[in-house]
């Protein structure tokens, strides 16, 4: 009787064990299996926040998105596109923006002839001195530096060339644009000429964009060696301007503009040291 109890508990006490061992089994697999769970949902979560905060990232890198955004949050009537024309005749071409889509027709309108004027002004230039225009060769192309809300500049490179003159020359000239006000500006109106004057007058913080180290140097040297009084009346009349309803060229030939933070001045020089120089200086 003795040894059949024994057994019966024995028998009693392994299978207790068993079904507890298979409830403890069966409880960490699942609770393995709610921790993957919870750990995959966190790191999707993150992902998800990380290419968030990259993409606003990104754009709040992008200045064209920016300004263009700031554009149509404050005034419908700067939002415009930009569009190629082209002036084309015999061996003359000259290629200018125009804008379209504006709110404001009138502005358009005026912005549009201003910037038609001051392409084509060289042309102009050269039928006052008296050029046979059928023996004149331009090709002159443009690029937009600035584009925003407010300001728009415009850098037109190329050259010209007159039959029967000794060499072609280089050809740089600028447009300014006040988007708000509808017109072409001047440096004078969107800088302080005392202030620029200074800039440029301080050889550490002017610097001469061409890649060629020689030719930097002599340009640098011809900007510093000029007078401030000399310097100052190019700067007053740098960039075109209207008078009687034309638009005029600078009257000595200094050109400005405008690329991101910085103000860049051009300054006509002698033919062997490139025809210009352009020096930038910090706004």
């Amino acid at each position: 009787m003795n040894a059949k109890l024994v057994v019966i508990l024995m028998l009693i006490t392994f299978n207790t064990v068993t079904v507890l061992g298979g409830c403890n089994n069966s409880y960490n697999k699942n609770s393995t299996q709610n921790s993957t769970t919870t750990s995959s949902a966190v790191d999707i979560k993150e992902d998800n926040l990380s290419d968030k905060a990259f993409k606003t990232s990104s754009d709040a890198d992008n200045p064209d998105t920016k300004e263009y955004s700031s554009a149509n949050s404050i005034n419908k009537s700067n939002i415009y596109q930009i569009t190629n024309k082209a002036y084309k005749k015999n061996d003359v071409k000259i290629n200018y923006p125009q804008l379209q889509n504006s709110d404001n027709s009138k502005k358009l309108n005026t912005i549009n002839k201003d910037l038609e004027d001051e392409a084509l002004n060289i042309l102009n230039t050269y039928i006052q001195e008296g050029a046979n225009i059928d023996k004149l060769t331009i090709d002159v192309n443009y690029d937009i530096k600035l584009k925003n809300d407010k300001y728009m500049s415009i850098v037109y490179t190329g050259y010209s060339n007159l039959e029967g003159t000794a060499y072609p020359l280089s050809v740089f000239y600028t447009t300014n644009v006040d988007l708000e006000k509808g017109n072409s500006i001047r440096l004078s109106d969107y800088a302080d000429i005392r202030d620029v004057l200074n800039k440029l007058k301080d050889s550490n913080n002017v610097k001469v964009l061409t890649q060629d180290k020689k030719l930097s140097d002599v340009q640098k040297n011809t900007l510093l060696t000029l007078e401030s009084s000399e310097l100052n009346n190019m700067l007053q009349s740098a960039d075109f301007y209207r008078a009687n309803g034309k638009i005029q060229p600078p009257k000595e030939g200094t050109y400005t503009y405008m690329d991101k933070d910085n103000i860049i001045v051009s300054i006509q020089i002698n033919h062997v040291l490139g025809d210009h120089a352009e020096f930038l200086i910090k706004k």
